[in-house]
């Protein structure tokens, strides 16, 4: 695939993913006040994702190839999102955000050390600027909690999650089962089919614990912020499977990173009227130099 597709396709998956990312925003702000109440929301979007995968694409055969790396991408969804949740209610938010997005350089290693893409010098600078972004973009506040080791345990759990399936879809990739008729949308939907069972057993068992239940239930604006985040989200597993295919990891995962980082600050600045700190500014500038140079691809490789 030409480098300028190639590019437009990465582009064309970090705007859906600020679609997601902003629509699950309004989505937790209005609704959404409980650990018990992301639990169901999450379980409730899975099954919507499913139903979509389904609608839209064609399924193909299910093997045991196919089922390990669809239980992969569920453990690995669900454990980010439990871990993800109490990390954000226990620790400061800032670092827990900053260290969950250095995934990229684990997955983007990978890609060249593991599967032998390249990487190329303008690249590897692209890269260190990326996290220079991620750096000067994180900012903590005065009333955010202090770290402590189980914070800094699910934190890194968490990054961990987010590397482990960016690198399991590469290898189920490289399997001759995925090349078989709609086996990618397949193993989409098995995922996040096996996804929901195990949100809503979650949701079940810490319900009986607690003696409560989520008060979010089947209300039709939770359902249409479901219903919305599922489609975006659906949308953008599919094309990301298919990037993953025909993109080298060592490109699309850095610049995706920086684009989307890009994105949701422009999404700050137009819907939310966000006002920029000088450190921001310089996090945006490194951001699109990053991208800059991820497209380059000029000198010595490894």
């Amino acid at each position: 695939m030409p480098y300028i597709l190639q590019f437009l396709l990465v582009v064309l998956l970090a705007v859906l993913a600020c679609i997601k990312v902003t629509i699950q925003g309004f989505a937790s702000r209005n609704h959404i006040r409980t650990t018990l109440d992301s639990v169901w929301f999450n379980a409730l979007l899975f099954t919507v994702i499913t139903v979509f995968l389904v609608i839209l694409f064609p399924m193909g055969e299910i093997n045991g190839t196919l089922v390990f790396y669809a239980a992969l991408m569920t453990l690995t969804t669900v454990v980010f999102q439990v871990c993800y949740t109490i990390a954000l209610n226990s620790g400061p938010v800032s670092l827990t955000v900053l260290i969950g997005n250095f995934h990229v350089l684990i997955t983007t290693t990978f890609s060249c050390v593991v599967l032998g893409e390249k990487l190329y010098l303008t690249q590897m600078v692209g890269i260190a600027l990326l996290v220079t972004s991620m750096f000067l973009g994180s900012q903590s506040k005065p009333d955010e909690k202090k770290a402590t080791r189980r914070w800094l345990l699910l934190t890194l759990l968490c990054m961990s999650c987010s590397a482990t399936f960016g690198i399991g879809q590469k290898l189920f990739l490289a399997t001759p089962e995925s090349k078989l008729p709609n086996a990618q949308a397949t193993e989409l939907a098995v995922s996040y089919a096996l996804a929901a069972v195990a949100g809503f057993i979650i949701y079940f068992i810490n319900s009986r614990r607690s003696g409560e239940k989520s008060p979010l239930g089947l209300k039709k604006p939770v359902i249409l912020y479901a219903l919305g985040i599922g489609l975006s989200l659906c949308v953008y597993q599919r094309l990301n499977v298919y990037a993953l295919s025909v993109v080298e990891g060592t490109f699309q995962f850095p610049t995706y990173a920086g684009l989307q980082s890009l994105g949701m600050t422009l999404v700050g600045i137009v819907l939310f009227k966000d006002k920029l700190t000088r450190r921001q500014q310089l996090s945006v500038v490194c951001g699109i130099l990053c991208v800059v140079l991820m497209n380059l691809r000029m000198g010595p490789c490894i």
